[in-house]
Protein backbone atom coordinates (compact mmCIF):
# COMPACT_ATOMS: atom_id res chain seq x y z
CA UNK A 1 0.00 0.00 0.00
CA UNK A 2 0.83 3.84 -0.56
CA UNK A 3 0.81 6.62 1.82
CA UNK A 4 -0.40 10.22 0.65
CA UNK A 5 -1.10 13.18 2.21
CA UNK A 6 -3.92 15.66 1.59
CA UNK A 7 -5.12 18.57 3.29
CA UNK A 8 -8.91 18.39 4.95
CA UNK A 9 -10.80 20.58 2.37
CA UNK A 10 -13.26 23.49 3.80
CA UNK A 11 -11.14 24.64 6.88
CA UNK A 12 -9.56 27.53 5.33
CA UNK A 13 -5.62 26.87 6.87
CA UNK A 14 -7.28 26.53 10.06
CA UNK A 15 -5.72 23.62 10.83
CA UNK A 16 -2.32 23.24 12.45
CA UNK A 17 -1.54 19.42 12.99
CA UNK A 18 -4.23 16.20 13.06
CA UNK A 19 -2.55 15.26 16.39
CA UNK A 20 -4.27 11.16 16.74
CA UNK A 21 -6.97 9.17 15.11
CA UNK A 22 -9.92 6.63 15.95
CA UNK A 23 -12.07 4.51 13.43
CA UNK A 24 -15.07 2.53 14.24
CA UNK A 25 -17.15 0.24 12.25
CA UNK A 26 -18.47 3.24 9.71
CA UNK A 27 -15.71 6.33 10.41
CA UNK A 28 -12.37 7.52 10.81
CA UNK A 29 -12.20 10.59 13.17
CA UNK A 30 -9.52 12.89 13.17
CA UNK A 31 -8.57 14.83 16.10
CA UNK A 32 -6.62 17.97 14.93
CA UNK A 33 -4.86 20.88 16.80
CA UNK A 34 -6.80 23.91 15.59
CA UNK A 35 -4.80 27.80 15.25
CA UNK A 36 -5.25 29.98 18.23
CA UNK A 37 -8.61 31.59 18.15
CA UNK A 38 -7.64 34.77 19.71
CA UNK A 39 -4.36 36.21 20.59
CA UNK A 40 -5.19 36.04 24.29
CA UNK A 41 -5.69 32.46 24.61
CA UNK A 42 -3.25 30.55 25.46
CA UNK A 43 -3.88 26.94 24.32
CA UNK A 44 -4.62 25.89 20.59
CA UNK A 45 -8.06 24.37 20.17
CA UNK A 46 -8.57 20.49 19.49
CA UNK A 47 -11.88 20.46 16.54
CA UNK A 48 -12.89 16.94 15.46
CA UNK A 49 -13.05 15.81 12.26
CA UNK A 50 -15.05 12.83 10.20
CA UNK A 51 -15.48 10.82 7.20
CA UNK A 52 -16.96 7.35 6.24
CA UNK A 53 -14.60 4.23 5.66
CA UNK A 54 -16.61 4.03 2.30
CA UNK A 55 -16.16 7.88 1.20
CA UNK A 56 -12.29 7.03 2.54
CA UNK A 57 -11.62 3.92 0.42
CA UNK A 58 -13.54 5.11 -2.67
CA UNK A 59 -11.48 8.37 -2.86
CA UNK A 60 -14.18 11.07 -2.26
CA UNK A 61 -12.24 13.10 0.08
CA UNK A 62 -14.26 16.06 -0.14
CA UNK A 63 -16.81 14.46 2.24
CA UNK A 64 -14.66 15.27 5.46
CA UNK A 65 -17.51 16.93 8.30
CA UNK A 66 -16.80 18.66 11.40
CA UNK A 67 -17.99 18.32 14.83
CA UNK A 68 -20.27 21.16 16.00
CA UNK A 69 -22.58 22.51 18.46
CA UNK A 70 -25.41 20.21 19.29
CA UNK A 71 -28.97 21.88 18.38
CA UNK A 72 -31.04 22.27 21.28
CA UNK A 73 -33.38 20.35 22.70
CA UNK A 74 -31.68 17.82 20.39
CA UNK A 75 -29.48 14.36 21.75
CA UNK A 76 -26.49 14.04 23.30
CA UNK A 77 -24.18 13.77 20.18
CA UNK A 78 -22.99 17.08 18.07
CA UNK A 79 -24.20 17.81 14.73
CA UNK A 80 -21.58 16.98 11.88
CA UNK A 81 -21.06 19.64 9.01
CA UNK A 82 -18.61 20.03 6.61
CA UNK A 83 -18.31 24.30 7.34
CA UNK A 84 -14.68 24.72 9.09
CA UNK A 85 -16.21 27.64 10.54
CA UNK A 86 -19.12 25.96 12.52
CA UNK A 87 -16.46 23.40 14.08
CA UNK A 88 -16.35 23.53 17.37
CA UNK A 89 -13.60 22.80 20.14
CA UNK A 90 -13.87 19.44 21.69
CA UNK A 91 -11.24 20.10 24.04
CA UNK A 92 -8.94 23.17 24.98
CA UNK A 93 -5.30 21.70 24.54
CA UNK A 94 -4.31 18.77 22.57
CA UNK A 95 -0.49 17.11 22.04
CA UNK A 96 1.29 16.01 19.26
CA UNK A 97 0.93 12.35 18.56
CA UNK A 98 -1.93 11.98 21.08
CA UNK A 99 -3.90 8.53 21.86
CA UNK A 100 -7.51 8.19 21.58
CA UNK A 101 -9.12 4.79 22.78
CA UNK A 102 -12.41 3.46 23.74
CA UNK A 103 -12.47 1.78 27.40
CA UNK A 104 -14.80 -0.75 27.63
CA UNK A 105 -14.49 -1.46 31.13
CA UNK A 106 -15.39 2.32 32.15
CA UNK A 107 -17.77 2.75 28.68
CA UNK A 108 -16.00 6.08 27.97
CA UNK A 109 -13.21 7.65 25.86
CA UNK A 110 -9.95 8.13 26.71
CA UNK A 111 -7.33 10.43 25.78
CA UNK A 112 -3.79 10.62 26.95
CA UNK A 113 -1.31 13.13 25.41
CA UNK A 114 1.57 15.07 26.24
CA UNK A 115 1.24 19.00 25.65
CA UNK A 116 4.00 20.60 24.09
CA UNK A 117 7.11 20.96 26.07
CA UNK A 118 5.15 19.86 29.11
CA UNK A 119 6.70 17.35 31.55
CA UNK A 120 3.61 15.74 32.07
CA UNK A 121 1.33 13.35 30.11
CA UNK A 122 -2.35 14.77 30.66
CA UNK A 123 -5.75 12.47 30.47
CA UNK A 124 -8.87 13.40 29.48
CA UNK A 125 -12.25 11.42 29.19
CA UNK A 126 -15.61 11.48 27.29
CA UNK A 127 -18.63 9.84 26.93
CA UNK A 128 -19.05 10.58 23.17
CA UNK A 129 -15.81 10.66 21.10
CA UNK A 130 -17.62 14.45 19.33
CA UNK A 131 -19.40 15.20 22.90
CA UNK A 132 -17.55 17.53 25.57
CA UNK A 133 -14.20 16.25 27.05
CA UNK A 134 -13.41 16.69 30.67
CA UNK A 135 -10.68 18.89 31.23
CA UNK A 136 -7.25 17.76 31.19
CA UNK A 137 -5.74 16.39 34.33
CA UNK A 138 -2.43 15.53 34.87
CA UNK A 139 -1.42 11.17 35.45
CA UNK A 140 2.45 11.62 35.00
CA UNK A 141 5.53 13.47 35.30
CA UNK A 142 8.22 12.82 33.43
CA UNK A 143 11.08 12.79 35.18
CA UNK A 144 14.16 12.67 32.09
CA UNK A 145 12.87 16.43 31.54
CA UNK A 146 15.49 17.58 34.62
CA UNK A 147 18.23 15.35 32.99
CA UNK A 148 20.94 17.61 30.88
CA UNK A 149 22.93 15.79 27.93
CA UNK A 150 25.85 17.21 26.81
CA UNK A 151 24.60 20.57 28.05
CA UNK A 152 20.97 20.61 26.90
CA UNK A 153 17.90 19.97 28.62
CA UNK A 154 16.44 16.36 27.43
CA UNK A 155 13.28 16.51 25.53
CA UNK A 156 10.28 14.30 26.34
CA UNK A 157 8.15 14.03 23.43
CA UNK A 158 4.46 12.35 22.75
CA UNK A 159 3.29 10.71 25.68
CA UNK A 160 1.50 7.70 24.24
CA UNK A 161 -1.78 5.43 25.88
CA UNK A 162 -0.88 1.32 25.50
CA UNK A 163 -3.80 -0.28 25.78
CA UNK A 164 -3.09 -3.62 25.78
CA UNK A 165 0.04 -3.29 28.35
CA UNK A 166 -2.94 -1.94 30.95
Amino acid sequence: WRYSKRALPNCGGNIDWAIATYADAKHLYVFCLGKKESKSAGEKPVKLARILLTDLENGKYANWEFATEKPSGGSSAAAWRQDYALAKSIMPVGGPEMSVLYSPKNKCYVSLFQEPMSEFVSLAVAQNIDGTWTKPCHVYRVSETKITINGKKALTYAGKAHPLLS
